[in-house]
């Protein structure tokens, strides 16, 4: 017997059997053992990541099962991969450029608690995939804020202190830590399967240790059967990236971290992504992770990331919260910064120092979470467009070519893609001033872009050599200048 399947796609099978693991073997002649897991309905399953051309097979019992995988569906493009210079770029695993653009949203598999059809999520993420958001940040189980006052309580959106969680409860509602909770996972397979239609990568934080969340003991028999349940379960998705543990050193120390990264490693057999949300964790230990992730809230943020970009060892950079956190109808948690514009620029900033980067919402990042923004007076609701046009920038500019390079200019940062230099202009600056003895520029056509309106204006400047001010068109609003090399 034979099936069909797309590249780049998960293959499940449900199981009669009781066995482990099942083992695959690819077009190629490679094995993947693949471990099982249980589904509410009783049955045992697997899933196979499927990424290569040909004729796939595994083995139940005396049966052999044949997968013909055909050419790739138009919309999956395998999982995420390094690549570019010092491995600070990502790519899709057909060579398919990804520009990471996170979306915080920790609750995202509560908002639907006992609800099935996902209706919640549905909305938010269709809403954030046509704004260009291509990954979503979420914990695994979130139960409460640490902090004192936070607004939109006890609202129609807050999803505080979840009924369902990973693991079952006894009558009384206490945690029963000892069987995992089948019908939660079944619904957070639905929230994968529509993220991966929407080309959302999941961005899973698996244990969180400032959100209240009554985990059972670290490596106690009750927290290993969920890691690995969780490990078996998703593995085999290519919209995922594991994050192992967001506040990662609050409660566990980065041996006992460190030692959750080579489990994960071990019980995935497709070379899933990896990450841990504590830059000294990604210092100190390169080699465990993939992505460094960094959480850095200061003013001088483009520095701090030139530091790390031009010194960490070969991943990529995804700074994955750096203080902005744009107000929403409610305040819940005082950040550094909550102006729709200082929040933007921070990751204009941030990507102009070769790093990836991510938006929080105030009424999406937590838990207080209004996944239907459209119902909301257009005076209030997130400026989710200012990050379809730096998707659309970033894209426009190639950004997997374009790296840091000297500005040569008191107050702008430059990117370079070999072609073009692109100089971030900030706000209340009138132009762009060059000051560099030993580049020489040709007269040209400049083109500007204004990241808050989406408009391009094109200026003229002639030739020259050292100090140069070029005036922007659109004055001293925050713009992008792009320059022709000679």
């Amino acid at each position: 017997m034979e099936t069909q399947i797309f590249l780049y796609s998960v293959y499940e099978i449900e199981l009669n059997l009781e066995l482990d693991n099942v083992v695959f073997t690819s077009p190629e002649d490679k094995q993947y053992i693949v471990n099982t897991f249980m589904k509410s309905n009783g049955k045992l399953s697997a899933r196979c990541y499927i990424d290569e051309v040909g004729t796939w097979s595994y083995t139940l019992g005396e049966t052999v099962v044949n997968i013909f995988c055909t050419r790739p569906s138009l919309k999956l493009h395998g999982k995420i991969k390094a690549c570019g210079k010092n491995n600070r770029k990502l790519m899709y695993e057909d060579g398919t450029p990804y520009y990471m653009l996170g979306f915080e949203c920790d609750w995202l598999f509560h908002i639907d608690d006992k609800d099935e059809q996902i209706p919640k999520a549905t909305v938010l993420l269709n809403d954030i995939a046509q704004n260009k958001f291509n990954m979503v940040i979420c914990n695994l189980w979130a139960n409460d804020v640490k902090w004192k006052e936070t607004g939109g309580r006890g609202t129609c959106y807050d999803f505080s202190n979840p009924f369902e969680t990973p693991y079952q409860r006894n009558l009384d509602g206490t945690m029963n830590y000892d069987e995992l909770n089948l019908k939660f996972f079944d619904r957070v397979d639905k929230i994968f399967n529509l993220a991966n239609e929407l080309n959302i990568v999941i961005h899973l934080m698996i244990y969180v240790w400032n959100k209240c969340v009554p985990w059972p003991k670290l490596f106690s028999k009750q927290d290993n059967a969920m890691f690995k349940h969780v490990i078996d379960r998703y593995a085999a998705y290519p919209n995922l990236i594991w994050d192992i543990s967001k506040e990662a050193l609050n409660s566990a120390s980065g041996e006992q971290i460190k030692e959750k990264c080579n489990i994960a490693r071990e019980l995935d057999p497709f070379g899933t992504m990896l990450t841990v949300h504590d830059d000294r964790f990604c210092r100190q230990n390169p080699y465990a992770i993939n992505i460094h992730s960094i959480q850095c809230w200061d003013y001088g943020i483009h520095e701090i990331m030139l530091e790390i970009y031009n010194n960490a060892k070969p991943n990529p950079l995804l700074n994955i919260e750096h203080g902005g956190y744009e107000r929403g109808v409610y305040d819940v948690f005082m950040g550094s910064y909550d102006d729709p514009y200082i929040c933007l620029e921070r990751n204009y900033i941030i990507a102009f120092a070769g790093a990836y980067t991510s938006y929080y919402w105030q009424n999406a990042a937590w838990s207080i979470v209004i996944w239907n923004y459209h119902e909301l007076l257009p005076s209030v609701r997130p400026n989710y467009h200012y990050y379809r046009n730096l998707y659309n920038y970033m894209e426009y500019m190639n950004y997997e070519n374009a790296y840091p390079a000297p500005a040569h200019s008191p107050c702008q940062m430059c990117m370079d893609d070999g072609n073009y230099y692109y100089y971030l202009k900030l706000r209340g600056t009138r132009c762009v001033t060059l000051n560099n003895k030993n580049e020489h520029i040709d007269a040209q056509t400049l083109e500007w872009y204004n990241p808050l309106t989406n408009e391009f204006a094109n200026t003229y400047t002639e030739e020259f050599k050292g100090y140069h001010a070029m005036p922007c068109p659109f004055n001293q609003e925050f713009s992008i200048l792009r320059i022709k090399h000679n």
